[in-house]
């Protein structure tokens, strides 16, 4: 079985065999890196340095950690946003990071609640998953 990789042409994604992809000439490794370039002097401005220091920052003083399962919440939350934040960044889409969807969040929470609940009467019955 080929392992397969996610491609990009003409503005379409596309699956393509991992030994036919040749990485991008422009990306380098952390360890070529000079550290400015590391620390983002050169490859992003600042505004979007703070959204995302404020978006990291809002998620460790969230309420919601306090609550059952509010870290793992938190963790998951954190995923789907950097995921979808990615996601649009190649449709060119604006998103801002430090706003919080406490909504998704609490869904989140909710359903970490529900199948931890499952979880828990499936064990107290014996049975296995």
């Amino acid at each position: 079985m080929e392992t397969l990789g996610i491609t990009s042409e003409n503005g379409q994604i596309a699956l393509q065999m991992i030994a036919a992809v040749r990485p991008l000439k422009e990306i380098q490794i952390d360890e070529q890196l000079l550290w400015g370039e590391k620390a983002g002097e050169t490859i992003w401005d600042q505004e979007l340095l703070d959204s995302f220091a404020d978006f990291f920052t809002g998620l460790d003083k969230h309420q919601i950690r306090e609550e059952p399962y509010g870290d793992k919440a938190i963790v998951e939350y954190q995923a789907q946003a950097r995921r979808e934040w990615h996601d649009m960044q190649l449709s060119r889409e604006g998103m801002n990071l430090a706003i919080i969807n406490n909504m998704l969040l609490k869904n989140i929470q909710q359903e970490i609640m529900i199948k931890k609940g499952a979880e828990s009467i499936q064990e107290k019955h014996g049975m296995v998953t």
